[in-house]
């Protein structure tokens, strides 16, 4: 079965039309109709107007990847009934022992569960099976004791976004034993937070495998942004994180918090940005901690490690990382206490010249069609040397070639199949890309579509945040096409 929501409907002019955003599809736990929205994910225990709200909005028995729910928001569960399994999994509910259902572009929001699973409850993935797959969905404002996105067993989440969850332990995703084979793919982790362990994550005997991910303003008092425990074997790559907060780790924190029996954990971290502050990771129990071509503030000092567990590899950086405009706490008008203060969300594209862009491993292979976090091919020659090198961090830096010479592609790869209009970069750039424009002559009202121009007089060029925008290059008509003098080849923009 599969149920798919974001239809425009009858009144509208195309009742066909899907646009899962702009046709927001509820599905409410919210029975009498008078929810009160609450600043704080962890107010939902305590606001009568949910009390009679649906335990689970969504239950799963036995389903498998047949059953599909796509373009939903789900939203009012509240997990607080008196069996023991409906303290579980406000959103959504899925027992199972060997397989989940498909999930796509839903959004779980103000959900609670008093025990695990505010948004999603998921029976552990037994070793063997499948791990089920989540895309392009968001978890926001949830809460749980633990979990207050997701619990469960392992799972493959791509292109999820976690905003504003909380939880006792887990603010956005708890895992625990047998959660092997989990990954996380282009996944983003804001200004989650947890009482005790793993501002976003926290991983209890089990693997996961983190590629093009960013942690940023999540909080805890173990792992900031996650914390590993008890063997836990935990990959990291090209992952940036950046103003997360932890008395223990504000970056990861591997540490058998309220344990009398420690069990180290394994932590790779290459291509990464570590950029919390001191106190990056937090290694407390003995754990082997490998990090390799990973800018990390402070460098090995950064790293909390009195069992002696890191590893120090090759093309380690301490730099600034030069994001387009990171993220910072305000402290709200009172700077001595920091319980009040509140993230204000960043930029965390690369800017040219920034010491992450083309230092990555050298021999990393990405996998085929591999992405950074934009979407953009993983990997691109970002400082226009001629040889493409991973960058640190969730996305690659990209240069666009502009020249009304070139005889190629026209796609702002390079020099030879450069754009041939201005315009046309500008429209397929994005944050901390980088423009090159070769000498010549460009015209607001001329893009590829209209060679000869519109001779509209509102044409402009428009300056965008994030971008620079660079001429007076050589081009391809030139022996050396990335020569720049700006006075010998002159970059005019011209009505």
């Amino acid at each position: 079965m599969i149920l798919k929501g974001g239809y425009a409907g009858f009144n509208a002019p195309d009742a066909n039309a899907r646009d899962v955003n702009l046709y927001e599809t509820i599905l409410s736990g919210d029975l009498d109709g008078n929810d009160v929205d609450v600043n704080n994910p962890e107010d939902l225990q305590d606001e009568p107007s949910r009390a009679e709200n649906s335990y689970h909005v969504v239950t799963s028995v036995e389903n498998d990847a047949t059953a599909v729910l796509d373009g939903f928001t789900i939203t009012g569960g509240n997990a607080n009934g008196p069996a023991y399994w409906d303290a579980y999994g406000g959103g959504m509910r899925i027992v199972s022992t060997d397989s989940w259902p498909s999930l796509t572009n839903c959004t779980f929001r103000a959900n609670l569960a008093e025990a695990r699973g505010g948004g999603i409850y998921g029976v552990y993935h037994r070793n063997g099976f499948e791990s089920p797959t989540l895309i392009h969905c968001t978890f926001t404002g949830n809460w749980a004791s633990r979990g207050g996105g997701i619990s469960g067993g392992a799972v493959e989440l791509i292109d999820c976004t976690f905003t504003g969850n909380r939880a006792r332990n887990a603010g956005a995703i708890h895992l625990r034993s047998n959660a092997n084979d989990t990954n996380l793919t282009n996944c983003t982790f804001t200004c989650n937070s947890a009482d005790y362990s793993g501002g976003s994550m926290f991983n209890y005997n089990c693997d996961q495998t983190l590629s093009n991910c960013t942690f940023t303003g999540n909080s805890a008092d173990y792992g900031g942004g996650i914390h590993n425990k008890d063997r836990s074997n935990l990959i990291l790559t090209n992952c940036t994180f950046a103003g997360n907060r932890a008395a223990n780790g504000n970056a990861v924190g591997c540490d058998t918090a309220y344990s009398t029996n420690p069990n180290p954990s394994i932590l790779e971290v290459s291509n990464c940005i570590l950029a919390d502050g001191g106190n990056k990771i937090w290694n407390n129990d003995a754990s082997t901690i490998a990090v390799s071509y990973t800018d990390v503030e402070g460098g090995q000092a950064g790293i909390y490690d009195p069992c002696v567990g890191v590893i120090w590899g090759q093309g380690n950086i301490d730099a600034d990382p030069s994001f387009v405009g990171p993220g910072y706490w305000d402290s709200n008008g009172t700077p001595g206490d920091a319980n009040d203060d509140y993230w204000v969300e960043g930029d965390y594209h690369l800017l040219p010249g920034s010491p992450c862009i083309d230092t990555g491993d050298p021999n990393y292979v990405p996998e085929p069609n591999e992405t950074d976090l934009d979407g953009k091919p993983r990997m691109l020659d970002g400082d226009g040397d001629g040889v493409s090198v991973v960058d640190m961090g969730a996305y690659e830096h990209r240069i666009i070639y502009v020249d009304t010479n070139a005889p190629g592609d026209n796609d702002g790869s390079s020099w030879a199949d450069a754009f041939n209009y201005l315009q046309d970069a500008l429209t397929a750039v994005a944050s901390g890309d980088e423009i090159l424009v070769a000498q010549g002559i460009y015209k607001p009202d001329q893009d590829s579509n209209h060679p000869g121009g519109t001779r509209n007089q509102y044409a402009s060029f428009q300056l965008i945040n994030g971008v620079m925008i660079k001429g007076g290059y050589a081009g391809f008509v030139e022996p050396e096409p990335n020569v720049r003098n700006v006075e010998l080849y002159m970059t005019i923009l011209q009505w």
